[in-house]
Parts: structure tokens; C-alpha cells; sequence
């Protein structure tokens, strides 16, 4: 049967742990707010706290319009979210991050990264690796974790007006473009981007599932480069390097990639 991509809603366990990346606004703000509504205990990972709290208190507003509405699968209780700095563009808060969570003594269940698009002009970070280099290479961690119960998989969203297209301003052919994508219907909202994402994060048919890009909910077929094996062991070989100052043998060890 055809139909509208969706995601179960089913109540989540409290105990269930889920950190989302740039959950303060746009694909993540939904994400965030839809599995926290669900009952899961939920983690702003964003570079300022005024913008996450901002996010904490619509959500709370925003469920209490769920309720109102009956909408199904919702939390008995309140909404569990919480607010950590992180900055992706600098190794050093990402490193500050991970061991501040290590110390929280919480599991980690699900992690949602929320990438992004550069269209800005060339753009280095404190680390002196191009912006959305630093920020975007994943898909060989999947190959180098495939022994354990860790699962790593990828999505596309769908062309969403969102805050997202900020990065259009200065680029007046993507800003055409995207503002055709509204005309025709193309662009969808911040919460039919968040659909996938919450699907692939929730839903019991993917526990399990590894290596997967998914589109509209359903399994798809990536760009060619992105499983060209060849490519990926050049940019791991090449991304351990940029992290060798921020990375343990015991990383290394887990990753299958001490030398």
C-alpha cells in the first residue's frame, strides 16, 4: 500500500537516551520534539543555550497542544530534554562534549547527526579543515564498527524550508532554485523532513538495520561516490589524522585502527 511517509507512535521508555544534533531549530527541533514527546529522554546538542531553551519551551508548548488535540502515542508524563553545548565545527567543544556525556554516567541509545549544506564562501574552522568537511564524514564507520551492536545508517530529508536555507542568501542560483521548490510544492515543512529521522530512530522494523540510506522512510540508493571504497579509506586514513590529537588508543583500538 502506497501512501505519506510516517513513524510509529508508540509511547518510548524514559530510560531511552537519544542525542540530537542542532535540535534547537529546523529538522532537529521536530526530531527532537517528537521523540521527547514519545517519552524518551532527549539531548540538545547546539553551540548556544538561549537558543536551546528557547526550543525546550516551545516543545513544551507544543505538547501541550498535542494533548489537547488527543494525538496518539504521547508520554503520561512531562517532557524529558536537556541542553548540552556542543560546537561540530571545533574538535576541541566536540571532544569537551564527549567526555562531559561520558561523565553524566547516562547510556547513549540513539544519535542523531544533523548535517548541513555549505553555501557560503570557503570556510576553515579553528581546526584549519574545511567547515563542512569537519562536520560531515561518516559513511566507513559503519564498515570499522560493523562487529558490534552499533548500527550506522544515513537519510535524506527532502528539500525543507527551514532555517536551513540561510545558507542560500548569498547564492543567488540555489536561492532560485529553492524558491521555485516552494512555488511548485516541491519544499516541505520542518516536521515532513523530521519524518524519516524519526522513523529510522524509533521504529522497531529498522532495530538492526546497518548500512541503509534512506529516502521517504524506504531504503535508497546513495551517489556512487559515497560507497566508493577507495575514496572512503583515503578520507578515514585522512580524518584519523586531523583527529590524532583528540583521539585515544582505546578509540583506535574500538575502531579497529591502531597501527
Amino acid at each position: 500500500m502506497g501512501g505519506s511517509p510516517s513513524f510509529p507512535r508508540e509511547p518510548l521508555s524514559p530510560e531511552k537516551v537519544v542525542i540530537v544534533t542542532g535540535g534547537n531549530t529546523g529538522i532537529g527541533y521536530e526530531t527532537a520534539k517528537w521523540i521527547a514527546m514519545m517519552g524518551a529522554h532527549v539531548i540538545i546538542a547546539c553551540r548556544t543555550k538561549e537558543r536551546a531553551l528557547h526550543a525546550i519551551t516551545r516543545m513544551e508548548a507544543d505538547f501541550e497542544q498535542e494533548k489537547q488535540k488527543g494525538t496518539s502515542g504521547l508520554t503520561s508524563g512531562e517532557l524529558s530534554v536537556e541542553f548540552m553545548e556542543l560546537d561540530l565545527s571545533s574538535l576541541k567543544s566536540t571532544q569537551k562534549f564527549i567526555e562531559e556525556f561520558k561523565a553524566s554516567g547516562k547510556p547513549l541509545h540513539v544519535l542523531i547527526c544533523n548535517a548541513g549544506l555549505g553555501m557560503h564562501p570557503l570556510t576553515y574552522t579553528e581546526d584549519g579543515n574545511e567547515l563542512m568537511f569537519q562536520v560531515m564524514q561518516m559513511y566507513s564507520l559503519n564498515q570499522r564498527i560493523n562487529q558490534s551492536n552499533v548500527t550506522v545508517n544515513s537519510l535524506h530529508p527532502g528539500v525543507v524550508h527551514s532555517e536551513f536555507t540561510r545558507s542560500f542568501e548569498d547564492d543567488c542560483t540555489w536561492t532560485c532554485t529553492y524558491n521555485c521548490a516552494k512555488c511548485f510544492g516541491v519544499s516541505i515543512s520542518p516536521y515532513k523532513g523530521a519524518i524519516t529521522s524519526i522513523d529510522v530512530a524509533v521504529n522497531s522494523k529498522h532495530s538492526g538495520v546497518r548500512d541503509v540510506y534512506f529516502d521517504k522512510c524506504a531504503p535508497a540508493s546513495p551517489s556512487p561516490e559515497a560507497t566508493n571504497v577507495e575514496n572512503q579509506e583515503q578520507l578515514w586514513k585522512f580524518s584519523l589524522d586531523c583527529l590524532k590529537d583528540y583521539i585515544t588508543e582505546e578509540d583506535l583500538n574500538n575502531l579497529g585502527a591502531k597501527t
